[in-house]
């Protein structure tokens, strides 16, 4: 008796077949590109952590966090290699700086006297070369101008003559326009001597001006601390049981590579010694020279680790140079791999509340535009559509239209401003997009019952719509924040500077200046990191440090935008 068919039985086909694969295939993938997402972030995390933090008290790298990235100098100070000529010069050296120590406190305290005397003189100098420096700047603004006038008048001559050419315009004719050619370039040219005289007039103010700050009783009592702390330094390196503490080290990394060559040895002699041809013997003794080379490279290089010193541009030419060179030590330099990265946070945080800024005021308000006011229709349509298309633009378009419009058109130069409004640009039809639906989600009867009480429209929108669209409002902002603190092309072209002394508001001659000038940022420090410089251990460190510098900064800022959403939510419920 045959079984009677279930109708709702499981039945194989080849659709179901395709189905199952696909399904199967786009889960997997799913898997393993989370997989390496997560290793990637815990390696940025672990090595990153190694740079980062300390095993003692206060547990942080400060001056990873406080400093400029700075050149980092390596040079071997040990015991037992620095032979009894190299110590002696060195004893001079410590000499020499213990009767330098007094001669210098003396310097310094007579002229901190002197600068204390006079001054008011010498902040009242300093307000006539500020009035002068600004004076020396218009001027050289409108020879800019009157140059820029004098290239156009020569083009327009220029275009004439060759029109004069085309129509075969009488000799006469020709030799007159050419004159006027002649004596139009003549006229640049004196424009260019003019302008060259007003800027070395200029740069001899600012280092006028450079001369006079650091006459102030203020910057010499800071030069002498800095002065007097580095010599004292210098006399104490190194510190008490400082070769005590490099020979344990060294002991260490001996023990641990004997114990692992021993183990090569247990491994490899019985089969040298069992082996009962002249081939597999020798095939067995030339893999164990071969692992013994590669242990013993991996040895000289950890003792070499151990026995070397590292320290910053500053810190070296201040504290240790003198020693150093009184030994004759080879001394090897690492390019951005020194110092920390706070002139590139500071930059990223500017950049990043700045554009975000922008990028809001001009997103809400053009969603209230397209939610509450603007007609529907073709034209509506046409213009939700190029914000989306917006939307897919690679990153490095918006970075050459952000450079041709702020730096070149604008005259903005690289600058904070520039990149900012960049920045705000790439993000804005993200922000349009999410703002005008949650807009439109807020109910009908919202605008309808403050109308109806006698609101105008705006009224009406400001406060019974937008404060309920916030929520919505400000998740587009967290996604826009997590993309605009991570883009490096935008910003390459128009805010980055691969390395700046002073941070933003330092040395501003006009408060204006501040949006006007090129700042360090994070993405674009671990581009050039990463891939303008020989690569090597200690650069590697610097990489991995910003990296993880960077994760963490990026998600305080989203998580602060996560918390004040979170909080508008419960404030406005509906």
């Amino acid at each position: 008796m045959e079984t009677p068919l279930n109708i709702f039985q499981y039945r194989w086909t080849r659709a179901k077949s395709v189905q199952s694969f696909f399904f199967w295939l786009f889960r997997i993938s799913t898997y393993l590109i989370l997989l390496a997402a997560s290793y990637l972030f815990i390696k940025i995390a672990y090595e990153g952590s190694i740079t980062v933090f300390r095993s003692n008290f206060p547990f942080i790298n400060t001056s990873f966090f406080t400093q400029s990235p700075q050149t980092l100098y390596v040079f071997e100070w040990d015991d037992k290699t620095l032979s009894p000529e190299q110590l002696s010069a060195v004893a001079e050296v410590e000499e020499d700086i213990r009767r330098e120590i007094p001669e210098q406190e003396a310097y310094y305290i007579a002229a901190i006297a002197e600068a204390e005397a006079s001054e008011s003189e010498i902040r009242a100098r300093l307000k006539e070369v500020d009035h002068d420096g600004s004076r020396l700047k218009k001027e050289i603004k409108k020879i800019g101008k009157k140059e820029e006038k004098a290239t156009k008048a020569i083009q327009k001559l220029d275009k004439k003559q060759q029109r004069m050419f085309d129509r075969n315009a009488e000799q006469s004719e020709l030799d007159a326009m050419r004159e006027k050619i002649l004596q139009a370039l003549e006229d640049r040219k004196e424009i260019f001597r003019e302008k060259a005289a007003l800027e070395k007039q200029l740069a001899d103010q600012a280092e006028l001006k450079n001369q006079l700050a650091s006459s102030l009783p203020g910057a010499l009592q800071k030069e002498f601390e800095q002065v007097i702390s580095n010599l004292k330094a210098s006399l104490e390196w190194p510190a008490p049981g400082y070769f005590e503490e490099q020979n344990i080290e060294e002991a260490k990394i001996n023990k641990k590579y004997d114990a692992e060559r021993a183990k090569l040895e247990q491994k490899y002699q019985p089969k040298i010694d069992q082996a009962k041809d002249p081939l597999s013997k020798k095939t067995y003794s030339d893999r164990l020279k071969e692992k013994t080379a590669e242990l013993e490279t991996e040895r000289e290089q950890k003792l070499a680790k151990a026995r070397s010193f590292e320290a910053g541009d500053k810190e070296y030419r201040g504290v240790y140079a003198r020693k150093v060179e009184a030994a004759d030590l080879q001394v090897k330099t690492y390019s951005y791999s020194g110092g920390g990265i706070f002139p590139a946070i500071a930059g990223t945080v500017l950049l990043t509340v700045g554009s975000m800024t922008i990028a809001l005021i001009l997103g809400i308000l053009s969603a209230i535009y397209l939610s509450e006011y603007a007609k529907p229709g073709k034209i509506l349509n046409l213009i939700r559509l190029s914000i989306l298309n917006l939307a897919g633009v690679p990153s490095i378009v918006f970075g050459l239209f952000g450079f041709g419009m702020f730096v070149l058109f604008f005259g903005w130069n690289v600058s904070l401003l520039a990149g900012c409004f960049t920045l705000a640009f790439m993000v804005l039809p993200v922000i349009i997009t999410a703002s005008e639906e949650s807009l439109r989600a807020i109910p009908q009867g919202f605008r309808e019952g403050s109308l109806a009480l006698g609101a105008t429209k705006w009224t009406s929108i400001r406060t019974n719509v937008l404060p309920y669209a916030l929520p919505g409002i400000l998740t587009s902002s967290v996604l826009g924040v997590a993309r605009v603190a991570g883009e490096t092309a935008p910003i390459m072209f128009t805010a980055a500077y691969a390395l700046r002394d002073n941070l933003p508001w330092e040395g501003l001659d006009d408060p204006m200046d501040f949006f006007f000038q090129g700042v360090m940022a994070l993405p674009y420090h671990i581009y050039v990191v990463s891939s303008k410089i020989p690569q090597n251990e200690y650069t590697k460190r610097m990489q991995y440090g910003t990296a993880f510098v960077f994760l963490v900064l990026v998600a305080g800022i989203a998580l602060t935008s996560i918390i004040l959403r979170i909080r508008m939510r419960k404030k406005y419920k509906w």
